[in-house]
């Protein structure tokens, strides 16, 4: 499973993940480390071609993704679950999002 994440609520649905059992890894900023128990973690800046592709290769084998960030910024960074479900038919998508404060 991969995951990129910011608040607390895709960090809180993955940590629940990784305790049942889940392969998990993050991608995200140290932030939330407290909800990374059980979970591989690496740092990536997806606006970098290079760190983009490695996630692409991630993504290729994983079984789910899952992501919380700003609405339109994983679609803008070719993250989307659109964008990813059509390029990858195997994977499972979901988006998070919290309430607008």
């Amino acid at each position: 499973m991969g995951a990129l994440e910011q608040a607390v609520a895709a960090p809180l649905a993955t940590a629940r993940l990784a305790e049942a059992g889940a392969r998990t890894i993050k991608i995200e900023s140290a932030y939330f480390v407290w909800l990374n128990r059980g979970m591989k973690s690496v740092v990536l800046d997806i606006k970098q071609q290079g760190n983009a592709a490695l996630l692409q290769r991630m993504l290729a084998k994983a079984d789910v993704s899952l992501q919380n960030l700003a609405p339109g910024a994983a679609s803008r960074a070719e993250f989307g679950s659109a964008e990813l479900r059509a390029r990858y038919p195997h994977l499972i998508t979901c988006d998070i999002s919290g309430p607008a404060t």
